[in-house]
């Protein structure tokens, strides 16, 4: 038992000494999204390495994915959370909400801004 912790110790005082697996899915990962802005409908708020624009929050509950069939894409510009993306639909990125939970991101998934109709000019009835 004493051995144990005093191993224990110095994988603490010497993390860097120690090769960690990082799986290249989502399998382990604690960094959920919770919201990266005011309204992500409406924002482009996920912003990607190298990425002119940002992308849009596209539904509003979260589907049941793998977290075993999810894979890393890469990480927000923030560095908060990962990017995945389905093998099956490599096109379509997520943000992790929960284990087996995500939400999808992309482009604008919304109804153009609104726009007041024009008043038409009232001619009296003669």
């Amino acid at each position: 038992m004493t051995a144990l912790l005093l191993f224990a110790w110095r994988v603490h005082l010497h993390r860097g000494e120690y090769l960690w697996n990082e799986y290249p899915t989502a399998l382990g990962d604690k960094d959920y999204y919770t919201k990266l802005s005011d309204n992500d409908f409406y924002q482009g708020s996920l912003m990607l390495p190298g990425a002119e624009s940002g992308l849009f929050r596209r539904m509003e509950k979260p589907v049941a994915r793998s977290d075993e069939r999810m894979l890393k894409v890469a990480r927000d510009v923030s560095d908060r959370v990962f990017v995945y993306a389905d093998p099956r639909e490599p096109r379509r990125l997520f943000l992790k909400v929960a284990d087996d939970r995500y939400v999808e991101f992309g482009e604008r998934n919304a109804w153009p801004e609104y726009e007041p109709p024009k008043a038409i000019p009232f001619k009296p009835s003669s």
